[in-house]
């Protein structure tokens, strides 16, 4: 009898061994969800002047720091204060990203890096660059402009000497 039940325990064992399995769940069909809507991923995550300025900074002396591209600000600026203010401050940060945040080994925010082309000269792009200029002042992030068509080189070495004397 022993034998029976260790064979049987044997066969569950085989069974479920060999049997697929996926750590994923199930992917819902949410096709009639979104009648026609497509879902497409985007070519490029960055555009040319961000590219280049990702170059940049991965040649840059920025000592240990990480660099990612296209941050939400939601992700590394929190909102305190009265839920109802708070509220309408965190609508100011909620769809903002900047290009790029440069993190210490523990992904604490050093510098936010943003890229200045062309678009940024339009009335609307000014004012939308002052909140991001207020906000990341407000919250204590160092935010780095770099203007395209300028020396980004320059542009570092400023940046890091209005650091050290702070």
């Amino acid at each position: 009898m022993a034998w029976g039940v260790l064979i049987l325990a044997l066969i569950v064992a085989l069974v479920w061994i060999a049997s697929p399995r996926s750590s994923r769940s199930p992917v819902r069909d949410v096709s009639g969800e979104f009648p026609s809507v497509q879902f497409l991923p985007e070519p490029l995550l960055v555009n040319n002047a961000e590219r280049a300025a990702w170059g940049f900074l991965g040649q840059a002396d920025l000592g240990q720091a990480h660099v990612f591209a296209k941050v939400r600000m939601e992700d590394f600026v929190s909102v305190r204060g009265p839920e109802r203010r708070r509220f309408a401050a965190r609508g100011h940060i909620k769809s903002r990203h900047i290009d790029f945040l440069l993190t210490d080994a523990e992904f604490r925010p050093l510098m936010a890096v943003e890229v200045d082309g062309g678009s940024h000269h339009s009335e609307k792009a000014v004012a939308a660059d002052e909140l991001k200029n207020r906000i990341l002042y407000l919250a204590g992030v160092p935010l780095l402009r770099l203007r395209v068509g300028t020396d980004w080189n320059e542009a570092l070495a400023e940046w890091k000497e209005s650091r050290s004397r702070q």
